[in-house]
């Protein structure tokens, strides 16, 4: 009996212990995300470019300080100058950001790496997959 008792008790503690890091790795995610970011390099067929090269000089993401319970967070995309506002929601692996633009378009970006200063994302536009680093400033 003792046996039992102790095997229900052990799988519910492994249970809550496995909800919260899940929960935690998609805030944990959501804080580095949150402030601003600055182009630093695309990359697609392999070969790196300066956003300046494709006429971007200044290239700018600003993401909100968002709750993982929370739907839908702010955002603001900065080229040269001209802001354009978003709402995101991270997946809850941490893995994939869904962005709604303000004229109803959705895109999906997988997020390859991100630390509290470095930011490292892929979108496919086309069939063809653009890589974008940026740095937190």
């Amino acid at each position: 009996m003792k046996k039992v008792l102790f095997a229900s008790s052990f799988s519910a503690l492994l249970v809550i212990c496995l909800l919260f890091s899940s929960c935690s790795k998609e805030q944990l995610t959501l804080n580095k995300l949150a402030g601003d970011w600055q182009y630093t390099t695309i990359k697609l067929l392999g070969i790196s470019v300066d956003p300046a090269t494709l006429g971007y000089t200044s290239a700018n993401l600003h993401f909100d300080l968002c709750k993982a319970n929370v739907q839908r967070c702010g955002g603001v995309q900065t080229l040269n100058g001209t802001a354009n506002n978003f709402q995101y929601e991270l997946s809850e692996d941490a893995k994939t950001v869904s962005v709604y633009n303000a004229t109803g378009g959705t895109d999906t970006y997988t997020i390859i790496s991100v630390d509290k200063s470095n930011l490292v994302y892929t979108m496919v536009i086309s069939g063809v997959t653009y890589e974008f680093t940026l740095k937190k400033i």
